[in-house]
């Protein structure tokens, strides 16, 4: 038994999935223009420190090569 997957193509009908491959110039000219929200899969990561609490580390510390034992 022999399975194929079907490659997905983006058609007229697929909606943002149809805009999602841009060339490079295409998007290199977006950026120019400043249309950065038009660019597909793109996010606007704020300038801001995250005002969580950090997480505590749950792993020990990798030993040195020299604490290392050669007892093998």
């Amino acid at each position: 038994m022999t399975v194929v997957a079907e490659e997905s193509t983006p058609s007229s009908q697929d909606g943002p999935a149809a805009e999602a491959i841009l060339s490079f110039q295409e998007i290199q000219d977006l950026l120019a223009a400043g249309k950065v929200d038009e660019i597909p899969f793109n996010r606007t990561i704020p300038e801001v420190i995250s005002e969580e609490q950090p997480s505590e580390s749950s792993v020990a510390p990798r030993k040195k090569p020299w604490e290392v034992s050669t007892d093998s």
